[in-house]
């Protein structure tokens, strides 16, 4: 009987380094903040965690704190870094470079909704969930076809990688992914045909790092189901108070239909299982 011979390819997602709006408590979307200290610490543990790992291409946003955090790898391995837009962070709009104490007095429900409830967070001006969330997997399917059965790094940011993986595994379900820390790894591995697994793990800085939080990680396990029914991006109307109770939605259905159609053409369904400690 004949085996249809499957092809693996593995993808490291990874958030980049501390950030200046990490630790400002600024909120940075596609503002081009520079990485601290700290973060270079980071970059230099991922390094040293990667040094025994075959990876055969570099992408990363092409933000100044993911191409930074991306030398951990594409230096040492020789590999020219590969820059992508659509890795970007959300486009925040009017939001960009302003402290999370001012949003929290001015836009409570929005701040709220921005990261416990994606689906229906919106600013005049900014991205919605589903824009941002499916600009990186069209970018992460491009990269699949153009290196399958190869290892491949994508750098970017922490929204915008909670977003994919929750089209991936819980469309519709914002509490089905956890927030990354800074260098955290989430490592898929892909068949042309379907899934083999995926793990994640936490930031590589050990060094005077708190201990991990027991809700830390992605805690639930299984298979994206493809083809799922559509969850349509919210596109609120301006009122003074925005959030989930009283934000007035519009169908976006030119975007409907284009995301659908992604969906519908992804040839591969990945699996993962859960986080794991830094030894991994």
């Amino acid at each position: 009987m004949h085996r249809e011979e499957r092809t693996m390819t593995t993808i490291y997602l990874i958030r980049h380094a501390e950030a200046e709006g990490n630790v400002f408590r600024r909120i940075h979307g596609q503002y081009d903040s520079c990485v601290t200290p700290n973060g270079r610490r980071q970059i230099a543990a991922l390094a040293q965690r990667f040094a025994g790992i075959p990876v055969d291409a570099v992408y990363a946003s092409d933000l100044k704190r993911t191409c930074l955090t991306a030398t951990a790898i594409y230096r040492q391995k020789g590999l020219p870094l590969h820059r992508d837009a659509r890795f970007r962070e959300v486009g925040l709009g009017p939001w960009e470079d302003t402290p999370f104490g001012e949003l929290e007095r001015r836009y409570p429900a929005q701040l709220h909704a921005f990261s416990h409830d994606s689906y229906h967070w919106y600013v005049e001006g900014a991205e919605c969930f589903l824009q941002y969330a499916h600009r990186f997997l069209a970018g992460l399917d491009d990269v699949v076809r153009r290196h399958e059965g190869q290892s491949i790094a994508i750098f970017s940011h922490g929204m915008v990688l909670r977003g994919a993986l929750i089209e991936l595994f819980f469309p519709g379900q914002d509490e089905g992914v956890s927030h990354s820390e800074n260098t955290a790894v989430t490592e898929l591995m892909l068949t042309s045909v379907g899934a083999k697994a995926v793990r994640a793990m936490r930031s590589h800085i050990r060094q005077n790092a708190p201990p991990p939080r027991k809700d830390a990680g992605m805690r639930m396990s299984g298979s994206a189901v493809p083809n799922r029914d559509f969850m349509r991006c919210g596109t609120a109307m301006p009122t003074k108070e925005m959030g989930p109770a009283n934000a007035v939605t519009q169908a976006d259905r030119t975007l409907e239909s284009k995301i659908s159609a992604v969906r519908n053409a992804r040839r591969w369904t990945p699996m993962f299982c859960a986080y794991t400690s830094p030894s991994w």
